[in-house]
């Protein structure tokens, strides 16, 4: 979904699954879990949702990506101190260390944050917090980080441009932050397109994935209905002290003691159709091997009670879509699921229908778990 303006037109690209369900997510974004409040209205007058989600997208991937670091290149670093860090800098030993003094010139490469991506994410927060601080509220450790760190004199336009041809991206470690950068710069160009500015600037747009809001609302979802476990999106390094170590980081997990269900979100079309003549089907081979690796790793650690992929599904046969087992073990059950979302172009599908779908769901789960005691 978007936004795309020109010449003073707008036009909004809304979610496949309508406004309601897209208000339902919304609000259990907000931890708004009750049927007859919205925060749609409030939205509504502020700005519009598209820009909404995309402030709100952007402040959780900044917040999940924090985790792991921000994005560091080698440089070369110079000393004259008391202490010896990598190699002798003979041209300035000779300036400032001759005749023999206690201090030592020295140079090394060291793994530095790249100060342009600070300076894009740090602008990109300012924008969001001025149309709406309370956006900040969960990430003002991060905004103090980013404040502290920044240019002193930042042009962001050159910022923009070496931030996204950075050397540090090319590291797996770091390839959330391709996406994150670039919902930093659809924030920081629609401030420019709303300010009254020398620019000029006629057109403006952007698109946004609604699969983090998703993600968002299936695991509140589950947290609320599975309380005696402790849901989570953990940051898991796997391979530690080699030289190919990496982190991985599975959307949702439920542990209780050595015990864990995985599951991983798709916002994509699932209408359960598999390989045929026309294509590879609708479940993606790497979205199918991504969860695999994650039902591993649990599995190694402790017992895995079931693992899958959850979608907003227009189709569902418990014979299609729930296995026997999964590949990895006879003991539990891989699953293909999710809220049940008849695809109906003729009317808007209700608040009550999309209740009724999610407790069907959560049902499903149970009687799963059930199976795997």
């Amino acid at each position: 979904m978007g936004k795309i303006s020109y010449n003073g037109l707008e036009i909004e690209i809304n979610s496949r699954f309508g406004k309601k369900f897209l208000e339902r997510m919304l609000n259990f974004a907000n931890d708004v879990f009750v049927d007859d409040v919205s925060i749609y209205q409030d939205i509504k007058k502020e700005s519009n949702i598209s820009e909404f989600i995309l402030f709100y997208i952007f402040v959780q991937k900044l917040e999940k990506s924090f985790l792991i670091g921000l994005p560091k290149n080698y440089q070369s670093k110079k000393y004259n101190d008391l202490r010896f860090k990598g190699n002798i800098d003979i041209v300035e030993f000779i300036k400032h260390n001759i005749p023999l003094k206690a201090k030592v010139a020295t140079k090394s490469r060291e793994q530095i944050e790249d100060v342009h991506i600070i300076n894009v994410l740090y602008k990109a927060l300012q924008v969001i917090e001025k149309k709406n601080s309370s956006f900040l509220k969960n990430i003002k450790h991060i905004k103090a980080y980013l404040t502290q760190n920044k240019s002193e004199h930042c042009f962001i336009k050159e910022s923009l441009n070496k931030a996204f041809s950075s050397k540090a991206l090319k590291n797996q470690n770091y390839q959330n932050y391709k996406e994150l950068l670039k919902y930093a710069k659809m924030i920081i160009e629609s401030e420019n397109f709303t300010s009254k500015n020398k620019n000029n600037q006629k057109s403006y747009g952007f698109i946004i994935n609604v699969a983090e809001l998703f993600e968002i609302y299936i695991s509140k979802l589950l947290r609320n209905n599975f309380e005696e476990y402790m849901v989570d999106s953990p940051k898991l390094e796997i391979y530690k002290n080699s030289f190919y170590k990496r982190y991985i980081i599975p959307d949702i997990v439920l542990s209780k003691d050595d015990n864990y269900i995985v599951f991983d979100t798709k916002y994509k079309k699932m209408i359960m159709e598999g390989k045929n003549q026309n294509g590879m089907g609708d479940l993606d081979r790497n979205d199918l091997f991504q969860i695999h690796t994650y039902m591993g790793y649990y599995q190694k650690i402790g017992k895995v009670l079931l693992g899958g992929l959850l979608y907003p599904i227009q189709e569902f046969e418990k014979e299609k879509c729930h296995s026997e087992n999964s590949i990895l073990s006879d003991e539990y059950k891989f699953i293909v699921d999710g809220i049940f979302l008849e695809d109906s172009q003729d009317k808007e599908i209700t608040l009550e229908c999309i209740t009724q779908k999610e407790a069907q769901f959560i049902e499903r789960i149970k009687e799963l778990l059930k199976q795997s005691f």
